[in-house]
């Protein structure tokens, strides 16, 4: 996920994160934060020199070294931007990455750097919203594609950032699934889309995720490394109590779950398991549902939340004590007693 003060502060991330990602000045907020064992920090560094004179990279590499503890770090992920002075990055936002062979090599030699530095992965991003056509977009693909042959680094892919620009090039979004090695892919980037009183896209992370972004996420989901995280990129505190960040999850592990099933399934099995398991822990746990209603409590909702930390956490459920073996404690438990466990915890 992206950072997000209100959840990170209150402690209600949700159990299924795995990585927070974040840049220099939220990292200067949270370092003295104790976080959950089971979340990683990836820095995030958006405007960086990547294109730009190598004296300037040093310095600017140096300076990060002084701020930073790199134990604090799984990853370093940085944005595939034209150099600051240029454009919009006059401003203080990411310049468009035109490829040229001196831009590559000193992307090249940044990234390389940066590696040696801080002996982290490194991963990059297409940054570019603002692609005028089909041209430029293959060559800066072209470019990414070969800028983590040579440096190992492998790729963020923000696919909101693909909505954009293909559409501001008038181009078929779904054409980058030819340009891109999901391979190599380390995450994946999903957020809202806005459009300008100009008619032009852009990036925005204060709303919902765009229907475009989740239909593009369908296509591309299976060709993507089992391990890949998927980063919903809702930084904004309000957004919380809009109840959108708990919506996109629900609905992002809802298109995991179908995209997973086989395909010439058509049931609901999470239905079915979540029905059977509300008959069998009232028949294994007297007054089960009593206590649930006296306290107002969801039975239904508590189980389906019990099932899903089950599966995300790859714990295995058996409803027959006889099936329990010794050499599979650690991960196989009796449902019954697991779930009075979790109710515990």
């Amino acid at each position: 996920m992206g950072y997000n003060p209100e959840l990170v502060f209150s402690g209600n991330i949700d159990f299924r994160v795995r990585l927070i990602e974040l840049g220099l000045f939220e990292y200067s907020k949270i370092k003295q934060k104790e976080l959950p064992k089971s979340i990683s920090l990836s820095l995030h560094l958006a405007r960086t020199p990547i294109t730009e004179d190598l004296k300037i990279q040093a310095e600017y590499l140096d300076k990060i070294e002084k701020v930073i503890n790199t134990r604090d770090f799984s990853s370093i992920g940085l944005h595939l931007t034209g150099p600051r002075h240029l454009g919009i990055g006059q401003y203080g936002f990411s310049s468009h990455y035109l490829p040229t062979e001196e831009q590559e090599n000193n992307a090249i030699n940044f990234i390389f750097e940066l590696q040696k530095k801080f002996k982290l992965p490194v991963w990059i991003e297409n940054a570019n919203f603002y692609s005028s056509n089909f041209n430029e977009i293959i060559s800066e693909y072209a470019s990414i594609e070969k800028i983590t042959k040579i440096t190992g680094c492998e790729l963020i892919v923000d696919l909101s950032h693909i909505i954009i620009s293909f559409a501001n090039a008038k181009i078929p979004a779904a054409v980058a699934i030819k340009l891109i090695n999901w391979s190599n892919v380390a995450e994946i980037h999903l957020s809202g889309v806005i459009k300008g009183t100009d008619g032009v896209l852009h990036d925005c992370h204060s709303a919902k995720v765009d229907t475009r972004v989740w239909d593009l996420f369908k296509q591309i989901y299976l060709l993507l490394p089992k391990n890949t995280f998927i980063n919903l990129e809702h930084t904004d505190s309000a957004l919380v109590k809009a109840n959108v960040i708990d919506e996109d999850i629900a609905r992002l592990y809802t298109i995991i779950d179908e995209l997973q099933l086989p395909t010439h399934s058509h049931y609901d099995l999470n239905k079915y398991v979540t029905s059977h398991y509300m008959k069998l822990l009232k028949k294994w746990i007297p007054g089960l549902e009593e206590a649930f209603s006296e306290d107002n409590l969801d039975l239904q909702s508590e189980i389906q939340d019990w099932l899903n930390f089950c599966k995300y956490n790859n714990i295995c459920l058996a409803i027959d004590e006889f099936e329990l073996l010794l050499s599979e404690k650690n991960h196989v438990y009796f449902a019954p007693d697991h779930f009075l466990k979790y109710l515990k915890r």
